[in-house]
């Protein structure tokens, strides 16, 4: 009878190197950014060659989920019984919306939904305008800027630079540089004015 193979020392090797890459993904996407990140800077990091990187993630959007299953795990999402008993129903979207854009998975998992809205043509103004400014990049900052900008607006419809700047001060973006999440804010504001969108 033939002896079956099953990997044991082999196995735990993968495993860790596995967990290196990802680890290293992480530190590299809060450092750069994901857009700034490249599958070589991964390797170089996590001590493996770019081949080792790809044979475990045969390709950017599996290393990416990976990521976001490991950043879940350390930091799982917020009980949501904090703000269901708040009942103004707007108030509670914002409360919500604003505990859930602290979690980078869901940072994404909302820069992928935008972007179905955008396929189907069912953005609001402030959205409508990250898009058209070119402030969405990588979408880590993009759930918090646009929920700190809806709240801007509601409190006031037509904010200074100053005004601005002050709201969006607790959300951080390494892609943009900030100038172009100004110039969306500025853009939503005059839509608001004119009554469009």
């Amino acid at each position: 009878m033939p002896r079956t193979y099953t990997l044991k020392r082999r196995a735990e090797q993968q495993a860790e190197t596995r967990r290196r890459i990802v680890d290293a993904a992480i530190d590299l996407h809060s450092s750069l950014g994901p857009a700034q990140t490249t599958i070589s800077m991964v390797a170089e990091r996590a001590g493996v060659q770019r081949h080792t990187v790809y044979a475990h993630f045969p390709d950017e959007k599996t290393l990416l989920l990976a990521c976001s299953a490991e950043t879940n795990e350390r930091d799982p999402p917020p009980e949501a019984d904090a703000w269901r008993a708040i009942a103004d129903r707007d108030e509670r979207l914002r409360a919500g919306a604003a505990t859930l854009a602290l979690y980078p998975d869901f940072a994404f998992s909302y820069f992928q939904t935008a972007m179905v809205h955008v396929a189907r043509g069912a953005l609001d103004r402030v959205q409508q305008a990250f898009l058209e400014t070119g402030a969405v990049q990588c979408g880590f900052c993009t759930p918090g800027l646009i929920v700190a900008t809806h709240d801007l607006l509601a409190r006031t419809p037509q904010p200074s630079d100053a005004e601005i700047r002050e709201a969006l001060a607790g959300n951080l973006c390494r892609c943009t540089g900030y100038e172009k999440v100004l110039d969306a804010v500025r853009l939503a504001a005059g839509r608001r004015r004119e009554g469009s969108g």
